[in-house]
């Protein structure tokens, strides 16, 4: 386990997907993030690639040769290496080896970086194309996991005073997610956004995504905790955000994403997938997102 901190935050980071087990708050002792007290669902903030949520029948190929790849892709499963380290920073790596050209037939560089700064992290993705001849498709995101709080009384366990706004609010577009988990592009429409009330039945099918600008920034507000977490995601076209239906537990995500569930009408080929990043040859990529934390 890392540790970065500052005299705001304390930040605990696994090797395992270079995955943030713990964001707290040094004042009051505060944890942002969801810690798995149910024991109903593990993850608290992986990292999504080189795929973003669901591929039609966890399957695609490439160049006519077939690949099975499950849900968000494999860097979540991976141990990465700490490549170098400070009091308030902490940069992680992983390669392509044989176990991941089995699985998806792209040499890669992935490297992760964690920086505070006050009451803020920023995680900065950088990939790296280091092949002289083949291009490398990808998608990219995170899913961190934020600690709100639930009512207690049976059967409905509804969030308890929680609120999403967006900022700048206004008009968005929006990608609906059908039961299995695939977007339908002709569904895809815009609908303004302010400030969301949320309840579970929200991501019955799913999570949201609404197609963002490097402007736009989630803000999630627990009025019971008297917490808020911002997420601006400067660097992603897209954020997602959901918590687990029908099983209901109190988090909430707010997910930047550089890609898109495959569309119902995909051919499967990784190379027309929408939203697909393309990398030319010994080219290189950045993105980046920031998480405000706030505890009175």
């Amino acid at each position: 386990m890392v540790t970065i901190e500052n005299q705001h935050l304390t930040v605990q980071i696994s090797e395992r997907g270079a995955e943030i087990q713990s964001v707290r708050d040094r004042k009051t002792d505060y944890e942002f993030i969801w810690q798995n007290e149910s024991k109903q669902w593990g993850s608290k903030a992986p990292v999504l690639f080189p795929i973003v949520s669901q591929l039609k029948e966890d399957r695609y190929h490439f160049q006519g040769k077939p690949y099975a790849m499950k849900l968000n892709g494999f860097a979540q499963e991976m141990d990465f290496t700490l490549q170098q380290q400070t009091d308030s920073s902490a940069t992680f790596y992983l390669k392509s080896s044989p176990e991941t050209r089995a699985i998806y037939p792209f040499d890669f560089s992935f490297q992760i970086t964690y920086v505070l700064f006050g009451n803020q992290l920023t995680v900065s993705y950088e990939v790296l194309n280091p092949s002289r001849e083949q291009p490398l498709y990808y998608s990219i995101g995170a899913q961190p996991c934020f600690r709100i709080s639930q009512s207690n009384v049976k059967p409905t366990y509804e969030f308890d005073r929680v609120s999403l706004a967006v900022d700048p609010s206004g008009p968005y577009y929006e990608w609906p997610v059908l039961a299995d988990g695939l977007v339908d592009p002709l569904r895809a429409k815009y609908r303004e956004f302010s400030q969301i009330p949320l309840l579970h039945r929200t991501f019955k099918r799913g999570p949201m995504i609404i197609q963002v600008n490097e402007r736009t920034a989630m803000l999630l507000k627990d009025g019971h905790h008297r917490a808020q977490v911002t997420v601006k995601l400067s660097g992603f076209p897209y954020a997602a955000i959901w918590s687990p239906y029908p099983t209901r537990l109190p988090f909430v995500s707010i997910q930047p994403w550089a890609g898109l569930p495959d569309t119902i009408d995909t051919d499967q080929d990784l190379s027309h997938k929408k939203s697909i990043l393309l990398l030319a040859p010994q080219t290189m990529n950045m993105h980046d997102f920031t998480i405000k934390f706030e505890k009175q």
